[in-house]
């Protein structure tokens, strides 16, 4: 069985006590899924501290979903 396989995950923290970014970041995947196997093309966005520092990441990913 094969389908279409795609996530979007995203995360913001803010520091209250300090009143200021901490991290913030956004994954998503897209790609083919065959039985419990995953695989595609990835990327990443990380924003970091309170002047927010930016990271990226863009690649292949693989995935096992164990049952």
């Amino acid at each position: 069985k094969m389908g279409l396989y795609t996530r979007f995950q995203g995360l913001y923290v803010y520091n209250s006590t300090e009143a200021h970014h901490e991290r913030s970041f956004v994954a998503m995947r897209a790609g083919l899924s065959i039985k419990n196997y995953q695989f595609g093309l990835g990327a990443d966005a990380n924003w970091y501290g309170p002047h927010k520092v930016f990271k990226e990441n863009i690649g292949v990913f693989a995935r096992v979903q164990l049952n």
